[in-house]
């Protein structure tokens, strides 16, 4: 974890990369007689880029949906995976320190508030204060479990914000963490996001193809280790390494 922030750390390891953000790849081509040529990349409402190498590190079917259909055995390998979707919740609130919320409860500005009941799957709140204000901040983060989230998936994410926080709300009232009803009504920030392919809950078998070196093009994700962070760390430098020239 970044301390203070995480921005800087990255901001070294990605020094010398040119970066473009905010750009739709639509379409990767390389003639299947010619693999020695360069992959051309079609980007949406831009130029198109050339690479010698490619790394995919989309959830599985967006993968897919990329990939040449004569890579088959890449594209098989992309049908292994099964995900859980999620649908989340960020909200703010901000209120005087003089609430009755801290009285003989100071406390609470240190301590993380986790919960997992009823429909909601994880949720981690924090308050933060700043005595020159005297503003104390809570900021919530909700994540809808496998089953409410797969259900309500398509529908549209701004329905989902109001309930998920007033669901929290009911939940920490019967926990009795603190006085939820001296919450503002007026809510900061309320934000919903939905995530189709959230939680790998089925990787791809060990034995299915990752790199095709004659076409230089490999697949990275934690959908190929595991539904962990250091799982898509580990796939994408075995990706890295299996394009390297080999001695």
């Amino acid at each position: 974890m970044g301390n203070p922030v995480f921005r800087p750390f990255i901001s070294k390891l990605t020094g010398s990369l040119e970066i473009m953000q905010n750009a739709s790849v639509t379409h990767i081509e390389k003639p299947q007689d010619r693999p020695e040529e360069r992959w051309y990349i079609s980007i949406e409402d831009n130029q198109p880029v050339f690479a010698k190498n490619i790394i995919l590190t989309m959830p599985a079917p967006q993968t897919n949906a990329l990939l040449p259909e004569y890579l088959t055995e890449l594209k098989q390998t992309t049908l292994e995976a099964l995900y859980d979707p999620c649908i989340a919740i960020l909200a703010g609130v901000e209120m005087p320190l003089s609430s009755s919320i801290f009285l003989n409860n100071s406390e609470l500005l240190d301590k993380p508030i986790l919960l997992d009941k009823g429909n909601i799957g994880w949720s981690i709140a924090k308050w933060s204060h700043s005595v020159e204000n005297n503003t104390a901040y809570l900021s919530v983060i909700i994540h809808a479990n496998p089953e409410f989230s797969s259900k309500h998936i398509e529908e549209d994410v701004s329905t989902f914000p109001d309930r998920l926080w007033k669901e929290w709300k009911s939940h920490l009232k019967t926990d009795a963490r603190f006085d939820v009803s001296a919450l503002p009504k007026h809510i900061s920030y309320l934000k919903g996001h939905k995530w189709r392919y959230a939680r790998v809950t089925k990787t791809a078998d060990e034995e299915c193809e990752r790199t095709n070196q004659k076409y230089s093009i490999a697949l990275a994700g934690d959908w190929l280790e595991g539904p962990r962070i250091e799982s898509a760390w580990i796939s994408g430098r075995n990706a890295a390494i299996s394009l390297l020239p080999q001695d």
